[in-house]
This record gives structure tokens, C-alpha cells and sequence, in this order.
């Protein structure tokens, strides 16, 4: 009865809880470049994007991914902009994508800006192996990656502006 028997080489040995540390531990392995804010969070950038790594435990253990597309559209780029979020979220599994409504100057008043998220959650209620975790921060570092891309290829003009202004504060040091 081989159905019911544990197989000694995947069982829950393997299997340890995620923490910040373990996040850490594998950009580390894969040479990643990232940061730690006061609160120990993990945030970087990739592809000129910010993102941050949250361990998320109300019960169980989840790892949120969540990016901000570095482009700001103006408002009247919302309907557009909308249909565009629908149809990925409709035709894909991962990211998440949500559209916020803000405004550039952080003042109160109207919005008269478009901010892009990304999310990529998983939920880990007996742990995960370092394999699984390297392969859902790959798999959330791409499939976010590959959704910036795609709003890229919709938005040229704001995309080439974004790039342009990271390479001036690449060369400035900013």
C-alpha cells in the first residue's frame, strides 16, 4: 500500500517557517541586491521598481510580494488604464494588479495621478524548503516583472521617461 506509506525524501523535514531571515538568506545565495528598513522588511528594486518582501502571519504564514510600477500616469489615463489591469487579471493567475488613485504633490485635493501595484502572495501553513521559496521568489519577481513589461509596451513614452530619469541619477549618485 504504497499510496498511504511517507515518502522519507519529500516528508515534512524539509519543511521550516518563513521568516525575513530565510528571504534574506536566498537573495544572498542568488546575489541579489536589497535593503532592510527599521522594521526589518526586505525592499529593492528590480528593473528600476520597487518592491517589498512581507511575511505576512495572521494564523498562517504568507509571503507577499507587492511592487509599484516607477511610472506615474496622469488621471485622465484611468479608463485605459483599468481596462488594462482587467484584461491581465483576467487572462492571469499572478500578479495581483490594483490601480490607486493619489495625488503627485501628497496634498489634499482631487487625484491627479495613477499609481500601479503588483502583488504576489502564497501562503505557507507548514513551512516551505528553501527550493520552494527560491522558486516563488522567482516566480513573483518574474511574473511582476513581466506585468511592468506589459504596462511598458502600453505606455511607451512613460516608460523611455522613467528610464531616462534613473540613468540621470545613476549618473548623478543621487
Amino acid at each position: 500500500m504504497g499510496f498511504f506509506t511517507k515518502n522519507e525524501t519529500t516528508g515534512g523535514d524539509g519543511l521550516l517557517p518563513l521568516t525575513e531571515d530565510r528571504i534574506a538568506a536566498q537573495f544572498d545565495r542568488r546575489g541579489e541586491h536589497y535593503g532592510r528598513n527599521d522594521n526589518g522588511q526586505i525592499g529593492g528594486f528590480w528593473d528600476g521598481h520597487l518592491y517589498f518582501f512581507y511575511v505576512l502571519s495572521d494564523g498562517l504564514k504568507a509571503l507577499q510580494v507587492r511592487a509599484r510600477w516607477n511610472r506615474d500616469l496622469p488621471i485622465d489615463q484611468y479608463g485605459r488604464l483599468l481596462e488594462i489591469l482587467n484584461a491581465w487579471s483576467r487572462d492571469k493567475i499572478w500578479p495581483k494588479v490594483y490601480l490607486v488613485l493619489d495625488r503627485t504633490d501628497n496634498q489634499a485635493g482631487d487625484p491627479d495621478n495613477c499609481s500601479v501595484f503588483a502583488e504576489f502572495a502564497v501562503n505557507y501553513p507548514h513551512g516551505l524548503t528553501d527550493s520552494q521559496l527560491d522558486e516563488h521568489l522567482s516566480c513573483a519577481l518574474g511574473t511582476i516583472g513581466q506585468f511592468f513589461d506589459h504596462l511598458d509596451e502600453h505606455y511607451p513614452e512613460a516608460a523611455a521617461a522613467a528610464k531616462a530619469k534613473q540613468e540621470r541619477e545613476r549618473e548623478s549618485g543621487a
